[in-house]
């Protein structure tokens, strides 16, 4: 009786599966082949040299050559990293795993942005193929250390927040990150401690040029329904007169300060509302 042959590709392999009509019998046939361990990297500016793992399975007592090329994207070749090995080949004598390191050079004091490039895996010879679902490009970033508002980025705790109708939010953790088309913006997250992660919009927040002072301008959705973040003109709701911009006080590289009130709110009314004069710091 003929045998009927089954190609099928299993995850992390390709296997042939030799499927018997009379005895219903299969038969697994493992082939070598290579992949990168990963899909996306970062490193920091001054971190050194990045190492990406490329791993080739099912090569018992085989050998083969991996090809790779690294791709410039926003990043430079030369002036912002080099590569190893700088013939953009991998061999393998069996099972093992061969690295493909990205030195990078550190511009300290030069703001360039983040930067990227791309690794990608580009041939094979040998004994050593592509799987069907292996991983064959990396996207790699470069984390630029230079940022102008680079002490004011991160994440920060609040030292004491108290909110109107008696909630104790200290402790609470907001997130300032760069804004990507303004160096003298940021982008605040977790602003708001009632809502949480319901309010997933970035807010942005606009830096004096002393660097001391963010301002955040009311009327920003918070992303939760149709609410939106409002200001006061006092750190105390009850004595403020008038709304406001949303301020916060760069004190120093450890310390920030709310300075005024602010809420969440709708047309339907106040969803929280956070006292003034809140000291955060840095983590």
């Amino acid at each position: 009786m003929d045998m009927k042959t089954i190609t099928k590709i299993l995850i992390g392999a390709t296997a042939i599966i030799a499927l018997a009509s009379c005895d219903r019998k299969a038969e697994y046939k493992l082939y070598p082949f290579a992949k990168i361990d990963g899909s996306s990297y970062t490193i920091a500016e001054n971190g050194g040299t990045l190492t990406i793992p490329v791993t080739a399975y099912n090569m018992d007592a085989k050998s083969g050559s991996v090809t790779f090329a690294v791709t410039p994207n926003t990043a430079k070749e030369g002036e912002n990293y080099t590569f190893e090995p700088s013939n953009g080949v991998l061999n393998f004598n069996g099972n093992g795993t061969q690295n493909i390191s990205i030195n990078v050079k550190n511009l300290e004091g030069v703001f360039s942005g983040d930067l990227t490039l791309t690794v990608s895996l580009t041939g094979t010879s040998g004994d050593v193929e592509f799987g069907g679902l292996s991983t064959r490009t990396a996207r790699v970033t470069i984390k630029d250390l230079d940022h102008p508002l680079a002490a004011i980025l991160g994440k920060w705790k609040a030292k004491a927040l108290y909110g109107y109708w008696g909630d104790d939010y200290s402790g609470h953790v907001i997130n300032i990150a760069a804004d990507e088309k303004d160096v003298t913006k940021v982008v605040f997250t977790n602003l708001d401690p009632y809502l949480g992660s319901s309010a997933n919009k970035g807010i942005s927040g606009q830096v004096n040029d002393e660097k001391t002072l963010i301002t955040i301008a009311s009327g920003q959705a918070t992303g939760y329904q149709s609410t939106y973040f409002q200001g006061f003109n006092n750190a105390d709701p009850d004595v403020a007169d008038d709304y406001d911009d949303i301020y916060f006080e760069v004190i120093d590289a450890k310390t920030i300060r709310l300075v005024n009130a602010y809420g969440s709110r709708s047309s339907s009314g106040w969803y929280e509302l956070l006292y003034g004069d809140a000291i955060f710091e840095k983590q």
